[in-house]
């Protein structure tokens, strides 16, 4: 009854929290790469059952086909942004512990593991291994390091994260299209949201960061 009431209340407060399939609070954020529709893991992997004959994946909202590879699931990104947003509603909801429970995955590889930093050059959550690779390997060695401690505790912030345009790769998702209701490049909003009200991230992220809170 606990987690009913506050899905309902992340639901009404924070509805960019909430997952469009189970309709609960995001758990793994994870972005469909076609599209940039954003579903829990566990949904999509749930999902994907049903599938497995097929080498990708359709939008359970759009129907854009996502190719998928041998790893399927486990090879998509995780959203950073949305998973951070999740983490500031649980730490303003059920406290520290809340947060530490749900610790952020490392975007930097295909192993998922717990993020213990963030790399604001590569703007990548990163596990041990990862953090390993930048400390030793002379091509991270300007890269700027910061320890996840540090950022759940508010010593340290890591900004606004974007992710890379799939399909304008050089491209960061810097805009949220509230048509779409997804993150998009300046060329996607050239190219298929002309029509559409569109926000620059950081107002976006504000805004969100405001319905988290209220």
């Amino acid at each position: 009854m606990a987690e009913k009431c506050e899905s309902e209340k992340a639901s009404s407060s924070s509805p960019n929290l909430i997952c469009p399939l189970c309709l609960d609070i995001f758990v793994e954020a994870t972005i469909l790469t076609s599209c940039g529709h954003t579903f829990c893991r566990r949904c999509l992997k749930k999902y994907d059952l049903t599938h497995q004959d097929l080498d990708h994946m359709v939008c359970p909202l759009c129907r854009e086909i996502t190719k998928l590879s041998a790893y399927r699931i486990d090879d998509l990104h995780l959203n950073a942004f949305i998973n951070g947003c999740v983490d500031d509603y649980h730490v303003k909801c059920g406290g520290m512990n809340a947060v530490l429970e749900m610790r952020q995955k490392c975007s930097g590889c295909k192993l998922q593991g717990d993020a213990v930093s963030f790399c604001r050059t590569c703007n990548n959550y990163i596990c041990d291994k990862c953090l390993h690779c930048h400390q030793y390997l002379s091509v991270f060695e300007d890269h700027e390091i910061v320890s996840m401690d540090d950022v759940i505790e508010g010593k340290v912030s890591i900004g606004h994260l974007f992710e890379k345009c799939s399909i304008h790769k050089p491209e960061n998702k810097d805009m949220f299209c509230e048509d779409c209701k997804v993150h998009v490049c300046h060329k996607c909003v050239l190219v298929g949201h002309k029509a559409h009200e569109i926000k620059n991230q950081v107002d976006f992220a504000q805004e969100l960061r405001q319905k988290v809170f209220i």
